[in-house]
């Protein structure tokens, strides 16, 4: 079991797309188990068993905060596009 921190980067034929910048992966799970308050470019913290999310759970932010995550979000959707080219 490992925690790490990973922002929400969309919600896709109801499955939700959280990006970990600590693994540079995407993992998916069914959006009905996000937290109620949980909406795109939110930091969330997941809890990754048998490479799957067992458990995520929302990180409070302040409004520096939410630009910066919005910059990494940024950052990591060009790495990843860079890597499928």
């Amino acid at each position: 079991m490992s925690k790490y921190e990973g922002v929400l980067d969309r919600i896709e034929d109801g499955q939700a797309v959280i990006l970990v910048e600590d693994d540079k992966k995407d993992f998916l799970l069914p959006a009905n188990r996000l937290p109620d308050s949980v909406q795109t470019g939110s930091q969330v913290e997941v809890t990754i068993e048998n490479g799957e999310v067992s458990d995520i759970m929302l990180i409070d932010t302040n409004a520096d905060r939410k630009t910066s995550l919005e910059n990494r979000l940024s950052k990591l959707r060009s790495e990843r596009n860079d890597q499928n080219k």
